[in-house]
């Protein structure tokens, strides 16, 4: 199955995130609300979660909340539109570490904590989408917990679905 550890965005967050303006354009696929997160470690194809679920468990806790940052308009990285969310590079790395036997090998590249908000095909996010701004943005909050999620994918797109949550205190 295809696993990710992410941080999932908590009401104030999603709503600074609804908040975006969603113009139709060819091309644009907006994300759908229950698939907003920040991903700190995307693990590719893993048989079994349960092993990956220990580590974290053995590696997380006693670190306490971390703040998170979501920025106050929409970017571009790569072929996504995303709103950049700062401040969770130590508890990515840490997941990185904790979950370094599983899956893909870890990225070495330096992490860019991110909410993606629309793909694009073709020639990638049209410059109008850059810049949109949020309201109430930048938002700050508390991450408190990770989780391991399973991606499914479909013809509608990926559907993620929570497999355990870890706490950070």
């Amino acid at each position: 199955m295809r696993l990710f550890v992410a941080a999932w965005p908590p009401g104030e967050v999603r709503d600074a995130l609804r908040s975006i303006p969603r113009p139709t354009l060819p091309g644009v696929r907006w994300m759908p609300e229950d698939t907003w997160h920040v991903t700190l470690r995307f693990l590719g194809e893993v048989a079994d979660p349960d092993p990956v679920v220990d580590s974290l468990r053995a590696e997380v806790p006693g670190h306490g909340p971390q703040p998170a940052t979501l920025d106050a308009a929409t970017t571009r990285l790569g072929p996504v539109l995303v709103v950049r969310v700062a401040g969770l590079d130590r508890l990515a790395s840490l997941v990185r570490s904790a979950t370094a036997p599983a899956g893909d090998d870890p990225r070495s590249d330096p992490f860019v904590g991110h909410v993606t908000v629309a793909r694009a095909r073709g020639r990638g996010v049209p410059d109008a989408l850059v810049g949109l701004g949020l309201a109430g943005g930048p938002v700050t909050w508390s991450v408190d917990e990770v989780a391991l999620v399973r991606s499914i994918t479909g013809a509608a797109g990926a559907r993620y679905e929570t497999r355990a949550t870890v706490p950070l205190g």
